[in-house]
């Protein structure tokens, strides 16, 4: 009875051991950006949970897809596995970006003008490029606003490029375009030399006779030293800088300027993901989007805008 009894109590000790249950502390809603894979360290808390607790394998997960999705997650410490459901809410924060080939375009009245022409890309970061549309669209492409431009009177317009990605979030940005009068081309003056009178002729065939006088000299110019007169000043060319905003051009609001778009958006992503970054806070900012200008030698600078 003892050996039986002993028998029974390893038994269920061994049967404790097998059945034992990984602790994993998961939230309630994971946040995720579209188009982005999982950060698979914010689908557990590490203090609350078992110790070498890792994410062996992720199913019903679709970056692609916006909204609230159930996905299931399985954990193991190595030797233990254990499958929770975890909440996923997906946000597409990211605005189109609207690159121009230039802020300002000039032309005389009359001229012909193809607006689209000025338009270097229009794409959405996840999606890629997006179409232009004649018609007036909210989503999945871009569309331009030619206000008031007339072609036929002087004056200064603006155009407006109105984009919208899949998810319908919409970015729009302004170019000028300035219609300046016909230049006159200036009337050539006559070169032609006029022939003497006869009575001008008569007097100097006259005066001839009587008399010879040496020509006369060009005299020297007025100047000390009879020195020829100074040339005028070559005047200096323009001097421009290469990544510098002209004056009044407002950048966006995180003050940062880059000669690339990849750069700008490297540059975003790592603040808006970076803990302790003032751009990290998803209560305060909801998106950014990047902006593009021209700096004073006509080049591209680009530049971060956090929105709410």
């Amino acid at each position: 009875m003892k050996k039986l009894l002993t028998l029974v109590m390893v038994t269920v000790m061994l049967t404790a051991c097998g059945s034992k249950e990984l602790k994993v502390e998961t939230p309630k809603t994971v946040n995720a950006e579209y188009g982005e894979e999982l950060n698979k360290d914010k689908l557990f808390d590490v203090k609350k949970s078992d110790e070498k607790i890792k994410v062996k394998k992720v199913e019903d997960f679709d970056k692609n897809k916006v909204g609230e999705q159930l996905i299931k997650v399985t954990f193991t410490d190595g030797k233990i596995e254990t499958t929770k459901e975890i909440k996923i809410a997906i946000k597409d924060t990211k605005k189109p970006i609207i690159e121009l080939n230039k802020k300002e375009i000039k032309i005389q009245v009359g001229d012909k003008l193809d607006i689209k022409k000025n338009i270097k890309k229009v794409s959405d970061p996840v999606d890629g490029e997006l179409k232009y549309s004649d018609k007036e669209i909210k989503e999945n492409g871009y569309m331009i606003d030619n206000g008031k431009l007339d072609l036929d009177k002087a004056g200064t317009y603006e155009v407006k490029v109105i984009a919208y990605d899949k998810n319908k979030n919409k970015s729009e940005t302004t170019f000028k375009v300035i219609v300046e009068k016909k230049k006159e081309t200036p009337k050539q003056e006559s070169s032609e030399v006029s022939e003497p009178s006869n009575q001008q002729v008569s007097q100097n065939t006259n005066a001839g006779q009587n008399s010879y006088q040496e020509p006369s000299k060009p005299s020297a110019p007025a100047s000390s030293n009879n020195k020829p007169a100074p040339s005028k000043p070559q005047e200096k060319p323009n001097t421009c800088r290469v990544g510098v905003v002209p004056a009044g051009v407002e950048i966006g609001n995180s003050g940062m300027t880059f000669m690339t778009m990849e750069e700008a958006d490297a540059w975003a992503r790592k603040e808006w993901n970076t803990e302790g970054s003032p751009w990290a806070d998803f209560e305060k900012w909801s998106g950014y989007s990047i902006l593009n200008f021209e700096d004073e030698c006509g080049n591209d600078v680009f530049s971060v805008d956090f929105y709410k």
